[in-house]
């Protein structure tokens, strides 16, 4: 059995019995499954570089990334029934951060998965973020969450029509429900209780990534990237220095947004 980095030890599977090391990476996986790590090394520099420009950095974290054969190894390692095999998470408690799914997410799935995940990685290590239970962490997701979708999308396969259907889950929701900022400090699979990845944390995604896009194009990323940084150093708390970046309120961001939205404002 390979010798697992500290602090990842939490999700090993005793199947992951290969692995190899590229840069700045370190990939288990089960044998048989040599082409998805062989994808995964193939796709990572371009990945890292395309994150390295948007967050104006020279290098990305260490990541160790664990493939999973199948749900069952999946759930096996997780203690816990999860809903498909395309399930992707990476924890970020401790120095090293671990990125998991499985073999069956697909070759066209490896980059914004890798962009994805990496950019969580990332984004707690340049604004100091950290997992603070089980179910929450101490900057609200849907900054980490909406930065990740935003990024995701650059290597996503028609891309048009997944912006359609978020736009949908919002515009015409099938529960009374609809997020508040202010409150998504919750990991968003958890926000429907027993359903993993239910209707609201579908709602809370989805609001995440327009939220983001909104930011980005209203102030510019090189404002939102160095609002991301200023959260490791700075002695306000999220809300006071958000006001102090955007000229707006938490809130009052919301309300704009969800006018956008409730009231068929979308450009």
């Amino acid at each position: 059995m390979n010798t697992q980095p500290i602090g990842t030890n939490r999700f090993y599977h005793p199947s992951l019995s290969k692995s190899i090391r590229h840069k700045n990476f370190e990939c288990f996986y089960t044998a048989g499954d040599e082409l998805i790590s062989n994808n995964i090394v193939d796709c990572f520099d371009e990945v890292e570089k395309y994150l390295k420009e948007f967050y104006e950095i020279e290098y990305v974290p260490f990541v160790v990334i664990y493939i999973y054969h199948d749900l069952r190894a999946m759930n096996e390692a997780f203690k816990r029934e999860l809903p498909n095999d395309q399930c992707c998470f990476v924890t970020i408690k401790g120095d090293v951060s671990l990125v998991t799914f499985t073999s069956k997410i697909g070759e066209s799935s490896v980059k914004p998965i890798l962009a994805h995940e990496l950019s969580h990685v990332t984004f707690s290590f340049l604004s100091g973020n950290k997992e603070i239970n089980n179910i929450q962490q101490t900057i609200p997701l849907w900054l980490d969450e909406g930065i990740a979708m935003y990024l995701d999308k650059k290597f996503r396969v028609s891309f048009a029509e997944i912006e359609r259907k978020r736009t949908n889950i919002l515009k015409h929701p099938s529960i009374d429900y609809f997020p508040q900022l202010s409150l998504l400090y919750t990991y968003f699979n958890r926000l429907d209780e027993s359903i993993e990845f239910g209707p609201k944390g579908m709602m809370a995604y989805a609001y995440s990534y327009f939220c983001v896009s909104d930011m980005v194009s209203s102030f510019g990323k090189a404002v939102v990237v160095s609002f991301i940084k200023k959260l490791k150093i700075s002695k306000l708390d999220f809300n006071e220095l958000f006001e102090t970046y955007f000229n707006l309120s938490v809130d009052e961001f919301d309300n704009k947004m969800k006018k956008k939205f409730l009231y068929n404002e979308m450009n």
